[in-house]
């Protein structure tokens, strides 16, 4: 008589044929769950490249419908802005009238604000307003007489921003040609994100580059530093990197001056900060640099000279990971 409680018995075969049934369904559901996984988080890029004016100009975005008409627009707008700013505004205002009071366009404007709030904030170690002595050199090498008097029309506090206009003292003249490359790679990355909200990418000339939106929207760039022993790596999800010597006019002697450092980079959130960065510390000796350094919390790497022993990072001593804000 059956209790109710009896245990059926099970056939082995039985038991091990569901086992692999189940086994097969989970590995299944999981090639599924991956599939879907790669065709979301796994953009597929188009690279467009070319040389414009000797520099080496790459885009990298998503590959969309749209991607051809968007890497047009954006390196249309990269020549733009270069061509802008080294040709009639390289150097401006060369005619101001009504008392020293210069009405710049909007984009302008915008980039000269930008310009003296680095300025300011660097104590004049970069300055914008060095117009004055980069005429001078149009003509050759100016005279030790010529220089003092172009130097002092020079000074970012000569400048007085009023609304939509700038009221300038002392003559000053803005010299904007040295920021044209990096505002002008500022500006394809705004252009992208206007055009397409989400785009992801990044936009290089030379060894400088300005990063659109991380690769499939979660994964840092990665690029590399070239040191005498070894490659190290960097990881960049977002902001721009300026790097290589600099040969510019310096606003403490009024000369055009070669780096101190030997190669060096800067990591910001822009590439316009990037380059005026090392612009203020290209004539600095090795410790009056990490001085300054230190004090703006500045992200770079730099070798100040020719043994192993002088290499110098800040805010990236590992290069294997990312601990701030900047490369996260």
């Amino acid at each position: 008589m059956k209790t109710g409680f009896e245990i059926e018995s099970i056939d082995p075969s039985k038991r091990i044929k569901r086992t692999w049934i189940f086994t097969f369904f989970v590995i299944g559901v999981l090639m599924v769950l991956l599939y879907v996984i790669t065709m979301i988080y796994n953009t597929e890029y188009v690279s467009f490249s070319e040389v414009y004016k000797g520099m080496r100009i790459r885009l990298v975005i998503e590959k969309t419908e749209n991607s051809e008409e968007y890497a047009q627009r954006a390196l249309h707008e990269f020549k733009r802005i270069f061509e802008k700013y080294t040709t009639q505004y390289a150097i401006i205002p060369l005619d101001v009238f009504n008392n020293g009071v210069f009405m710049p366009d909007e984009e302008t404007l915008d980039l000269i604000k930008k310009l003296s709030v680095i300025a300011e904030f660097s104590g004049g170690l970069y300055d914008y307003t060095l117009g004055n002595l980069a005429l001078l050199y149009r003509d050759g090498e100016p005279s030790e007489l010529e220089l003092d008097e172009a130097m002092e029309k020079a000074g970012f506090f000569n400048v007085e921003f009023k609304d939509s206009s700038v009221q300038l003292y002392n003559d000053v003249l803005f010299y904007l040609e040295p920021v044209a490359v990096p505002f002008a790679m500022d500006s394809v990355v705004n252009v992208l994100k206007n055009l397409y909200e989400e785009q992801t990418g990044y936009f290089q000339v030379d060894r400088n580059l300005a990063v659109i939106g991380k690769r499939n929207s979660s994964t840092d760039w990665m690029d590399t530093i070239n040191l005498p022993t070894e490659d190290k790596v960097i990881y960049v999800g977002n902001g721009a990197i300026w790097r290589g010597l600099l040969r510019d006019l310096s606003p403490v002697t009024g000369r055009y001056e070669k780096s101190k450092f030997q190669w060096g980079m800067v990591v910001s959130e822009t590439a316009l900060q990037a380059k005026t960065a090392m612009m203020a510390l290209n004539t600095l000796e090795r410790e009056k640099a990490i001085e300054y350094i230190e004090k703006w919390s500045l992200i770079c790497a730099f070798r100040f000279g020719y043994d192993d022993k002088t290499e110098y990072f800040n805010g990236l001593e590992g290069l294997f990971y990312n601990d701030n804000d900047v490369m996260e």
